[in-house]
């Protein structure tokens, strides 16, 4: 008998397996968890919304910017990603822009965060109503040397280094946006209905890609004063940064009315040519694209060109090809050659 008692004294002492303190821990620890979010919830918010808080704000948009931002609310938003929301935000950047969004949401990057600085991943802006501003042109002065493509590669690099830090790995999203761009008390163009998404990658301040993806509902050119409006625009493309190249890829560019459909390429690169540009069209209605596309793109640029050998009728294809050793040599006719077929029309 006693070498049973003891055999069951032994028992009894074994520590229980790991499987037996998980289970007993875990549903505290999920409690712990779910307490601290409660407090987060409850407490953060609080923190954020404070009058210390909103001077910091103002104070650095002031810094960076120059202008002034003012906004009714600011809360923390879980769903679908955590984020700062500011809500009827209000906005002025003296000569530069103004105007209004109903809510802007910042996204930060998490593993940056836990180290305690502050790197934007996203930004969301829901119903921004914005005004741009244009410099007054001033009387054109002859340059003394003109301003070759390798000083505008330069600039764009240092546009580049310059913001590229900021932005980098920036995910950018509009939602339902009106935007008018102006130039003293002129309207130069007006967007309604935006819905945009965009982001940017740089691996170092010579190589970096920025994506754009845009709808709109109705983009209207002014010229001397009257509207050219374009309705259902869509558009997705791409711009490259590579050493002393810059491609910028048109993928798509669609409108419903009137009906076109385009896509291209502009390569800027230290060779010779220096300026290469590539267009391929179809489906388009020579008559009423003509207006448009003119305002789109401006009589001196080789979409004139184009519809000034275009008479009516329909291109169900056409491509276009130009080459020069800077911008403006682009329209040179002895630098162009376009092919395509026109049906019911003249060339």
């Amino acid at each position: 008998m006693h070498p049973m008692k003891h055999a069951d004294h032994q028992i009894q002492k074994v520590p229980a397996p790991a499987a037996s303190r998980i289970r007993i821990w875990l549903p505290g620890g999920i409690a712990a968890v779910l307490l601290l979010m409660a407090a987060a919830v409850l407490i953060v918010p609080r923190l954020i919304d404070s009058p210390a808080v909103k001077a910091k704000i103002q104070a650095v948009v002031t810094g960076q910017t120059g202008g002034q931002v003012d906004y009714q609310e600011i809360g923390l938003s879980y769903f679908p990603h955590l984020s700062v929301e500011l809500r009827q935000v209000t906005l002025a950047i003296p000569n530069l822009a103004e105007g209004t969004v109903t809510a802007l949401r910042i996204s930060p990057d998490l593993l940056p965060l836990l180290t305690g600085n502050l790197h934007p991943a996203r930004l969301e802006l829901d119903m921004p109503q914005l005004r741009l501003e244009l410099p007054e042109t001033k009387a054109k002065v002859p340059p003394a040397q003109p301003y070759t493509l390798n000083e505008m590669g330069k600039s764009l690099a240092l546009a580049v280094a310059t913001f590229g830090q900021v932005i980098t790995g920036l995910e950018l999203q509009v939602d339902n946006a009106r935007l008018a761009i102006v130039q003293g008390k002129q309207t130069l163009v007006e967007i309604a209905g935006m819905n945009l998404q965009s982001g940017m990658t740089m691996a170092d301040p010579a190589s970096a890609r920025a994506s754009l993806q845009a709808d709109l509902s109705e983009l209207s050119i002014y010229r001397n004063g009257h509207p050219e409006t374009a309705k259902g625009l869509s558009l997705n493309g791409s711009i490259d940064l590579a050493g002393d190249t810059t491609t910028v890829k048109l993928d798509r560019l669609v409108l419903a009315e009137p009906a076109l459909a385009l896509m291209g390429e502009l390569t800027l690169a230290p060779t010779v040519p220096a300026v290469t540009l590539n267009l391929s069209g179809s489906g388009i209605d020579v008559d009423a694209t003509r207006r448009t596309a003119l305002a789109l793109a401006g009589d001196t640029t080789p979409v004139k060109e184009i519809f000034d050998y275009l008479r009516g009728g329909r291109v169900p294809q056409i491509s276009f090809t130009s080459r020069g050793e800077n911008p403006s040599e682009l329209g040179d006719l002895n630098n162009i050659l376009i092919e395509g077929n026109l049906q019911d029309g003249k060339v």
